[in-house]
């Protein structure tokens, strides 16, 4: 009876910790140093009502000349009707390598695309110092910026994927 107990017991614990690896997945946001998208067919939840939506990959973004690369990462957003997701530049390059250069330094090339009803008007700014700059707008775009934060908006639900890659200037 006793070992009857003792399985059971350790049955629960193991499927407590199988619910628990599971939830926290193993997707931290800071992306593979060597490939900065996620696996092919990757998909999203959307909002509650809505179908999951596959989530175009966008291409790795390309630092400017002279640029010293130091690593990449990748994120993704939902952005429901209304919302927006804001990114802070020298938060996520702390995220995806040890020791990120100073703002002053500090170089962030990002491609991101966006998909769904809001991919169209889907508009990416960049706040310095509390002054906003558009940065593009549609559901593709480019850019590199310096210390910054970032922040993402459409009018409609979207689905966004920003891939990242963080330099130094020499």
């Amino acid at each position: 009876m006793r070992r009857g107990r003792v399985s059971h017991a350790l049955l629960a614990v193991l499927v407590v910790f199988g619910v628990a690896s599971a939830a926290c997945g193993s997707d931290d946001g800071r992306g593979d140093p060597g490939s900065p998208t996620p696996p092919a067919g990757r998909t999203l939840a959307g909002p509650p009502g809505t179908a999951p939506q596959p989530t175009p990959i966008p291409l790795s973004p390309v630092l400017p000349p002279g640029v010293q690369p130091l690593g990449t990462g990748y994120r993704t957003f939902v952005l429901n009707r209304g919302t927006s997701a804001e990114l802070d530049t020298l938060q996520a390059a702390r995220d995806a390598i040890l020791a990120p250069p100073g703002c002053a330094a500090l170089v962030f090339a990002m491609h991101w695309s966006v998909d769904g009803p809001g991919a169209r008007n889907a508009r990416v700014e960049s706040v310095v110092q509390g002054t906003a700059t558009t940065l593009g707008s549609g559901p593709e775009g480019r850019a590199v910026v310096g210390c910054a934060l970032l922040r993402f908006s459409a009018p409609d639900t979207a689905f966004l994927n920003v891939a990242f890659a963080i330099g130094v200037t020499p």
